[in-house]
């Protein structure tokens, strides 16, 4: 019976193979994440301010600006779900994106909270997916 016989750079290159297909994987999900999110926008959201709900300052040290963000984290809002630059989408869409993905709604909440914005499918150099 014939082996065959396996070298480290053959191994090697099906390693960096397999992580770039890996990669590409992984950010699609995220940029689907920022599609999930438009599609489910929360139609009880009132329009938020550049300011901070919980009274942070928007400045930090002297020529930092955070363009109406917590200059050091909102102490009110540690996950910063209430940031004024992030949409808000549907109380449910997270669970229903987490168990597409098999993440906790919580895990799932984050992902959606920090998925680009739509221009960002053509930075990352992603296209849609096969079936659109």
């Amino acid at each position: 019976m014939a082996t065959d016989t396996v070298t480290p750079t053959a191994m090697i290159a099906e390693l960096r193979e397999t992580t770039a297909l890996l990669r590409s994987a992984q950010t699609r999900v995220f940029v689907m994440a920022a599609e999930w999110a438009d599609a489910h926008p929360d139609p009880d959201a009132t329009k938020r301010s550049g300011a901070c709900i919980h009274g942070c300052p928007t400045e930090g040290m002297p020529g930092e600006d955070f363009g109406g963000g917590c200059a050091n984290g909102c102490v009110g809002d540690p996950d910063g779900f209430d940031d004024p630059f992030i949409p808000a989408v549907r109380w449910d869409a997270p669970a229903a994106f987490g168990a597409a993905i098999g993440r906790t709604t919580n895990a799932a909440s984050f992902l959606i909270r920090d998925a680009p914005g739509r221009a960002a499918p053509a930075a990352l150099g992603v296209g849609p997916g096969p079936d659109r």
